[in-house]
């Protein structure tokens, strides 16, 4: 049969070197071990959400029960202190309990596996010698704690995880050749865009050119210009008659008609221009 002291050292050896995942919100404060049913979730919620806390537990610590970090036991959380604050503010009408889910949560609450009791009946076939080997060697010890449901269910957890890994790497390294393959498909066709998109810009300046030129204001400028033109040529046929010298001679009948009518022709060309301004832009004529 097992010995007492050998069943209790094979119980705190269990106890003190299963692996426990320590959760702690990121609110309140209040921290436990982590089911390992609920690592895959994404978000743990806190266990005093009837309290108010809207936090979700942060996985803090990761390793054997005995090492778990003292600051995160009997943690006396916002809860609790909320608690006794307002148990405080009614004085003696309060209930009289003012326990908080914080103190009384269990050990057996708090994520801790029960011993197995197949591992139980394994260890009542081991006689005295067996045993006091398996206390000396720690190596057997984790083969023996290898077989616990809780290190069944976390390596069975941890390949499923490892699985999910995979596929979503294979399925984000597919997507990364289709983008890959589209844009190379795309190059082309915005090339060819790229080029439309200038010739349409082009077009469009010369519309907007052609536009600019048929404004009033800038037609009435062409007529004042065709009128400055043809004033400096009349000018100009009057001062050649100016400029002759008496051996010139006088200007013939036939020549001097040429002159009158060339003046007389450049000055109307200039006022015919001034009008056509003036009745495209009165205000500027």
């Amino acid at each position: 049969e097992l010995g007492g002291s050998s069943c209790s050292f094979l119980f705190r050896s269990y106890e003190a070197m299963s692996i426990v995942f320590r959760g702690q919100c990121n609110k309140c404060g209040w921290s436990r071990n982590v089911w390992v049913s609920e690592l895959g979730f994404r978000a743990i919620p806190c266990d005093h959400r009837e309290q108010g806390c809207t936090g979700a537990f942060a996985l803090v610590y990761k390793g054997q029960k005995s090492g778990i970090p003292a600051h995160l036991h009997n943690i006396e959380c916002e809860c609790l202190r909320r608690n006794a604050a307002s148990q405080q503010a009614l004085g003696p009408h309060a209930a009289a309990s003012t326990t908080s889910p914080c103190v009384t949560a269990s050990e057996d609450q708090m994520g801790y596996p029960p011993f197995p009791a197949s591992m139980i009946q394994h260890l009542q076939t081991l006689g005295r010698e067996e045993l006091g080997a398996l206390q000396a060697n720690v190596q057997l010890q984790d083969d023996l704690l290898e077989k616990a449901p809780m290190a069944v269910l976390a390596a069975r957890r941890g390949h499923e995880v490892r699985e999910d890994n995979q596929a979503i790497a294979a399925v984000l390294s597919t997507k990364a050749e289709e983008l890959a393959a589209a844009r190379e498909a795309l190059l082309p066709r915005r090339s060819a865009l790229d080029a439309r998109l200038a010739e349409l810009r082009a077009l469009e300046a010369r519309s907007e050119a052609a536009a600019g030129r048929h404004t009033p204001e800038h037609l009435a400028n062409e007529f004042r210009a065709r009128a400055s033109t043809s004033n400096g040529a009349a000018e100009d046929v009057f001062q050649a008659v100016l400029d002759l010298r008496p051996e010139d001679g006088l200007l013939s009948t036939q020549a001097l008609a040429e002159f009158r009518q060339l003046y007389v022709q450049r000055k109307v060309e200039k006022h015919r221009s001034l009008a056509l301004a003036a009745s495209l832009v009165p205000a500027a004529a």
